[in-house]
């Protein structure tokens, strides 16, 4: 077993102090209180709506714990812009320094190459995230149910509508399913192959997640795809509505080709 989840839920809990010491809170809500909030509910609609066929979420990450530093020097911007030219739906951007050598500025170059919906991908913990995540220009921001109490998820999805975002809850294993029952309001559900104490990946876990009495929400598939194969077998059940895929393109020697064999070339 990796020690890498308590250690990052660690470090991130410290930086966290640190950052509201040097900037509260009350001067976030300033910041954020001079821009045109994002309506969750259209973003939500887009990811129903039927173009393109294969909504792909591309990621950009400098390394993973799984797989270490990726070869060669990740330019965010010029990434961001070959994702959007080859047919990505989305961008899921990775903030988290620690194992994945990512930052907010990362998602804010992004944001300025990238006409689409931008998710924020990290450890979120606190209300004061959810604001970083509005004013760095993100749309959807990544909420790990493990990680979190179910007073804490109910307090976290309600509060990133209230700033424009679009929550992303992830889910692993049925363990938890009880702390998603009961969540309201427009929300995606995302359904996570690999596991966070082993990091391996398990398609047939997510499958059986797939069975169960998941609500209304719609599904986004996350971690593992490389083959078209793959994203033709999920997009058997009519609530997955996007795949995000990381690995199976940053490790591609063609990233555009590689998007355009997952959507089936078909932008």
């Amino acid at each position: 077993m990796t020690p890498f989840l308590p250690e990052v839920v660690e470090r991130t809990l410290a930086d966290l102090e640190v950052k509201k010491a040097k900037e509260p809170l009350v001067e976030l809500e300033k910041k954020l209180s001079s821009f045109v909030l994002k309506t969750p509910e259209a973003l939500l609609s887009k990811f129903l709506g039927k173009e393109p066929d294969t909504k792909l979420i591309c990621e950009i990450k400098r390394a993973s714990p799984s797989r270490g530093v990726f070869p060669g020097r990740l330019d965010v911007r010029e990434l961001a812009q070959v994702y959007e030219g080859s047919g990505a739906f989305a961008l899921s951007v990775l903030t988290q320094p620690l194992g994945f050598r990512g930052s907010l500025r990362d998602l804010e170059v992004a944001r300025q190459a990238f006409g689409g919906p931008i998710l924020r991908k990290d450890f979120v913990f606190d209300v004061y995230q959810l604001y970083e995540t509005a004013l760095a220009g993100a749309d959807l921001v990544l909420l790990i149910v493990r990680i979190l109490s179910k007073d804490k998820l109910e307090q976290l999805v309600s509060a990133s509508r209230s700033v424009g975002l679009l929550p992303l809850v992830e889910l692993h294993s049925e363990k938890d399913l009880d702390k998603v029952s009961g969540l309201e309001g427009p929300l995606l559900l995302g359904l996570n192959a690999r596991d966070l104490a082993s990091l391996t990946i398990d398609h047939e876990r997510v499958e059986a997640l797939l069975r169960e009495p998941l609500g209304s929400w719609p599904v986004v598939i996350e971690s593992g795809i490389d083959k078209r194969e793959q994203v033709l077998a999920f997009k058997r059940h009519a609530r997955v509505c996007a795949f995000l895929v990381g690995e199976g393109i940053l490790k591609s020697s063609d990233p555009a080709g590689k998007i355009r064999e997952l959507t089936g070339g078909k932008i």
